[in-house]
Parts: C-alpha cells; structure tokens; sequence
C-alpha cells in the first residue's frame, strides 16, 4: 500500500468526504478526532484517514485511490 501524507483545510476534507460518500464501495465513518474511509468490497482496505487538529486536518492518503496532486 503506498500512502502519503497532507494537511488539508476542513472545507477541503469535507469536499472530498462528500465525493468518496457518493461510491456505493467505500465507507465513511466519523471517529473520535477524525474521519476513516475503507473500501468494504476489499476486505477494508485503507482508503483515508484524517484526523482533526486546530484550523485542518492531518490526512493520510492511499495513492492507489486517491492519487497524489502534483
């Protein structure tokens, strides 16, 4: 699994929870501090992950999903 790592703004995360939400494969859930996204059709493989800090969100990213911005 190869993942990166951004800090992205609320309304950035938002945006992109709502886009992963519209495909019937991934699961979005509100955790303590964060948010997770697994694909349920693969056995719950890691998706997203970001976690809530003052102003953003620390966000881990798989690449294989969600590829890197240049």
């Amino acid at each position: 699994m190869n993942t990166y790592t951004r800090i992205l703004t609320k309304p950035a995360v938002q945006q992109l929870l709502k886009m992963l939400r519209t495909d019937e494969d991934l699961e979005v859930t509100k955790r303590n501090g964060g948010y997770e996204v697994v694909d349920i059709m693969r056995d719950d493989a890691f998706v997203f992950r970001a976690m809530n800090g003052n102003r953003n969100y620390l966000c881990r990213i798989n690449a294989d999903y969600l590829p890197q911005a240049a």
